[in-house]
């Protein structure tokens, strides 16, 4: 079971969550992680600045770039910053912090992505965002040759060298989706721990019409890309344990190397887009 502390990075990806942020991030530091990252996706708000009061570190985009985007920023802060393994959660506060204590219980060298299952205690989830993620859970099962039980879910623990391992590039809310369908085309192990989530009556963040074409345009090109035959059963490669870094090299970056879209980073406020 990877250890809280030096081990754990967690990374917060928002867009004006001012309302939430710093409650979330005072209940993510009763996890005593190495770091809490949160990533500022062109908030119009105060959400960067009461997450730096309430002690995270903030990275700021001047325009919105996308979730898949932000959570890339955090992913490599936290691998600057030496940890293991990084904590996944949104800024809204839908997620219990606290629970994440049942996914690092599940994660390990056999299992680099534990998902915190929603669905499961779907009670309070609004019908049509239920009957949405069942949909795209079968659709993705299809893609990753495996069942997935909640592939949308943003409350995520995965072995962060693993994960930027398999060179993800989606930028914005497809990003769930692409990562579980790489992680299951490598033969590594995803394993589900049920969770609560509360839902308020803010608006989501999602943008119905676009996002929605966004991934079915991501859906459909990995269709193109790897075959409908392809999708008959999981790879067998490197099966249910973390990706060594030193194969699949044509994969695997250099320590040293950014995500790959990194090359053209997003315009950010501050020096390097650190809240000072």
């Amino acid at each position: 079971m990877p250890a809280a502390g030096r081990d754990l990075g967690i990374v917060i990806p928002c867009h004006n969550e001012a309302h939430a942020i710093a409650a979330v991030v005072l209940a993510a530091a009763s996890l005593r992680p190495r770091m809490i990252v949160v990533v500022d996706d062109g908030s119009t708000d105060e959400t960067a600045r009461r997450a730096h009061e309430a002690g995270a570190k903030v990275l700021r985009s001047a325009a919105r770039q996308g979730k898949g985007a932000a959570l890339a920023l955090g992913w490599q802060a936290c691998r600057d910053a030496g940890t293991e393994w990084v904590l996944m959660l949104d800024g809204d506060g839908q997620h219990d912090p606290a629970e994440a204590r049942a996914l690092l219980a599940k994660a390990g060298p056999r299992t680099p992505l534990v998902i915190g299952d929603r669905l499961g205690r779907a009670g309070d989830m609004p019908l049509l965002r239920r009957w949405t993620n069942r949909v795209m859970n079968r659709c993705l099962a299809i893609v990753a040759g495996t069942p997935l039980r909640d592939s949308q879910s943003g409350f995520r623990l995965a072995h962060l060298p693993t994960l930027l391992a398999l060179r993800l590039r989606s930028r914005h809310y497809e990003i769930e989706s692409e990562m579980c369908s790489a992680f299951a085309r490598a033969g590594l192990a995803i394993d589900f721990v049920p969770v609560t989530c509360r839902y308020a009556k803010e608006r989501s963040k999602i943008l119905p019409v676009q996002d929605t074409l966004r991934w079915m345009g991501w859906f459909l090109a990995c269709c193109f890309r790897h075959g409908m035959t392809s999708f008959l059963g999981p790879s067998e490669q490197h099966p249910g344990a973390m990706l060594p870094p030193d194969t699949r090299m044509g994969q695997v970056r250099r320590p040293s190397q950014a995500p790959p879209f990194f090359g053209t980073p997003p315009a950010t406020d501050g020096q390097h887009g650190v809240m000072p």
